[in-house]
């Protein structure tokens, strides 16, 4: 129940990103690598997807169902709890690879 649930997940941003492709066109934010514009929405959905991928099929250490995804004007803010410092660590490292991210913010807290 837990890969579906994650599956599920994953294939929720993948729609989202299909439908902000369009809208993603006029937005004024663009990418790291091309001048190709991305919107907010597109950069969130694209986040937590690689989240939910990487913790489905790598053995990475990523807790992607408790860490929460927001993105501002390119920058991605990461809030909710982790595992350990290294779950941490792995979600800024992978908001930091996707496409149109200038910055991210990690106010992620550790699970007591």
């Amino acid at each position: 129940m837990k890969i579906l649930s994650k599956l599920c997940l994953l294939l929720l941003p993948l729609f989202v990103i299909g439908c902000t492709t369009q809208q993603s066109q006029n937005s004024p934010s663009t990418t790291k690598s091309s001048e190709v514009p991305v919107s907010d929405t597109t950069i969130t959905a694209k986040v937590k997807s690689q989240f939910i991928s990487e913790d489905l099929f790598t053995s990475k250490d990523i807790a992607s169902m408790t860490i929460h995804v927001e993105t501002i004007n390119r920058v991605v803010y990461l809030t909710g709890t982790a595992d350990n410092k290294t779950q941490i660590h792995h979600a800024i490292a992978i908001a930091n690879k996707v496409s149109g991210v200038r910055n991210v913010v990690s106010k992620v807290r550790i699970k007591h």
